[in-house]
């Protein structure tokens, strides 16, 4: 089964949530799909993301490899979220709606069926620290989506 949590953030949100997560354990920023096997730690993430972020956990997973996805014209390497304890993150883009600024949702998703508890646990941990730091949207709709809160 899988859960997530939604969030609206800024470039300097999403620092700050990474270093809170980070904080608590050896995390490392990853991209989901590529074209090799090969993982590699993101130094930084970009302004515009292409893609899917993993964020992998090395003391859950100390080693993370993608795998070949072939049946795909042309074929490309993927993390598998469903068979190991990764989240997947997708930030939030600033873009503009309407001829005003806007940002879209971005969510921190895992998939717990066969996995260790503590990769759970890991993801309720990072899910407290939101609910209690970030405030809930003001808009009804959206009324589960969290945004830092204003300081």
């Amino acid at each position: 089964m899988g859960r997530q949590i939604q969030l609206s953030m800024l470039p300097a949100d999403r620092d700050a949530l990474l270093a809170e997560i980070r904080s608590h354990a050896d995390v490392e920023v990853v991209m989901r799909d590529g074209d090799s096997s090969d993982v590699r730690p993101l130094p930084s993430i970009p302004s515009r993301v292409v893609g899917t972020l993993i964020l992998w956990n090395k003391l859950l997973t100390p080693t993370l490899e993608r795998k070949l996805v072939n049946t795909a014209v042309p074929a490309y390497h993927r993390i598998d979220e469903f068979a190991l304890p990764v989240l997947e993150f997708s930030d939030s883009i600033l873009t503009e709606w309407q001829g005003r600024p806007a940002l879209t949702q971005g969510r921190i998703y895992g998939q717990f069926n066969g996995k260790p508890t503590a990769f759970e646990k890991w993801f309720e941990s990072s899910v407290r620290y939101i609910r209690k730091s970030w405030r809930k949207n003001p808009v009804p709709e959206l009324k589960r989506v969290y945004r830092p809160r204003c300081k």
